[in-house]
């Protein structure tokens, strides 16, 4: 028999799984998920998921992350957040972030920001960074407050007034207030290169639609933050976001209606940073991925949403849904928007066409790589959750996380990587998300709040 055909082979051992095959396993979280804490109104509750893990040397390489269910409107919700993630967001907001800030700034690319900003951002001492940057997000939040649906800005200083909540008398409101709003804009000055695809109908192994969401990041310390949140609104579907302790902006998530997203900075290679012309005149593109996951109840209305809003920078956001088993990789943009399929998708990346199967890979568009179409091919008529997995460890995407959406069976596979203490993937990147475990988790359970 063909090796890959045993790769979801997983063994346990003294309790521990370990890894029988070439390929990472895929592990049940539920007997792992502990329910820690409850939010203050009662309504929400707190989870921590440590599945034990034995990598391929034998070394322990636990799978670790948070899980929030936030009931009610969002201002509850806001606030749960807040007081079930306290710590963690004040290690991440006032350590993790700043430590990091001092590198990144070196590899931001000036040019191609609005000279105000440029001009915060050039700082002569690295030790200058962290409140460089504060400031310029700060700023950039003040432009984009005007574009910003009220319930979110809610939700944000909601999760300031829970942490509070949780530090006591103590804690600065309005300092955190700004600190979570200027978290959110985060996505907004930074780029993430990220690979995506759907197939359905003569491409996927069921006929109905597989979707794959691998976030590419590069060194930082949101890997160790992973939350799993499970939003069930007051009188509202439920949905899920693949996210970091204070994030109300979405980067990956489906909702109880079937509506799931996918989403790739724009790069281009025909400039000289690779980043096209933007503004931040607008609504932050997180944020309209959340309201696209949060309310649309399918992709012509996750797109339609997409079409009118007040777009800034230039990303690929991909979305599939429950009624027509398809996928769209839109093409969002300050100036236009365009909805590209399997036929049209091809026009943008100079890739090989495949029926019933869009994707983009990580690399600036058109690409100049040939590897991801290559192993489209190899598994098309068989692409699945099994066969993902091969392909994003082959590919070598997802390191920060992968989400992969079965929309036949309703499930979602989420597998999230590692940081060491200085913001990298292991000595040989053995901790990507694309080399870990997936967690396979039931999204029926999810909205309704079970393990």
């Amino acid at each position: 028999a063909n090796m890959r055909s045993l790769v979801s082979l997983v063994v346990a051992l003294g309790g521990l799984w370990a890894v029988a095959a070439e390929y990472p396993p895929i592990l049940d979280p539920s007997p792992y998920t502990t329910w820690t804490a409850k939010s203050s109104d009662g309504l929400s509750r707190r989870a921590d998921i440590a599945v034990p893990f034995v990598n391929s040397s034998g070394a322990a390489d636990d799978v670790v992350l948070f899980r929030l269910d936030l009931v009610g409107d969002a201002s509850q919700r806001g606030v749960a957040q807040g007081e079930l993630l306290a710590w963690e967001l004040i290690q991440l907001v006032d350590v993790a972030l700043p430590r990091w800030y001092i590198s990144m700034i070196k590899d931001l690319d000036l040019s191609v920001l609005p000279t105000w900003l440029a001009a915060i951002l050039k700082v002569k001492a690295a030790e200058l960074a962290p409140s460089a940057i504060n400031k310029a997000l700060g700023i950039i939040y003040n432009i984009q407050e005007p574009f910003l649906p009220a319930r979110l800005i809610t939700e944000m200083e909601g999760i300031a007034e829970g942490l509070c909540n949780a530090v006591g008398p103590s804690c600065d409101l309005d300092s955190w207030k700004l600190k979570v709003k200027q978290v959110n804009m985060l996505p907004e000055l930074i780029r993430m290169t990220c690979t995506m695809f759907g197939a359905w109908g003569p491409a996927s192994a069921s006929g109905n639609l597989l979707q794959l969401r691998a976030l590419d990041f590069g060194d930082s310390p949101f890997a160790n933050y992973t939350t799993l949140q499970v939003h069930r609104p007051t009188g509202a579907a439920s949905f899920v976001s693949v996210s970091f302790p204070g994030l109300v902006g979405l980067i990956t998530g489906i909702n109880e209606k079937g509506v799931g997203l996918s989403e790739k900075v724009w790069e281009v290679y025909n400039t000289t940073s690779g980043v096209q012309p933007g503004t931040y005149e607008g609504e932050a593109v997180v944020m309209v991925s959340r309201d696209v996951v949060e309310l649309a109840e399918n992709r012509q209305a996750a797109e339609d949403y997409m079409r009118q809003a007040n777009r800034t920078w230039s990303v690929f956001l991909g979305i599939g849904d429950y009624e027509t088993q398809q996928m769209d990789i839109c093409g969002y943009r300050e100036d236009d928007f365009h909805a590209y399929t399997p036929e049209t998708m091809p026009d943008v990346t100079g890739q090989q066409y495949f029926d019933s199967l869009v994707y983009v890979d990580k690399h600036p568009q058109p690409s100049h790589a040939d590897d991801l179409p290559q192993l489209l091919a190899q598994y098309y008529g068989n692409l699945s959750m099994d066969t993902t997995r091969i392909i994003n460890q082959e590919h070598e995407t997802g390191d920060v996380h992968i989400a992969v959406y079965d929309y036949a069976e309703k499930i979602m596979w989420v597998s999230i990587g590692r940081i060491d203490d200085k913001g990298h993937f292991g000595e040989n990147n053995e901790w990507k998300a694309c080399y870990r475990p997936y967690l396979q988790f039931n999204l029926e359970s999810l909205w309704t709040g079970e393990i």
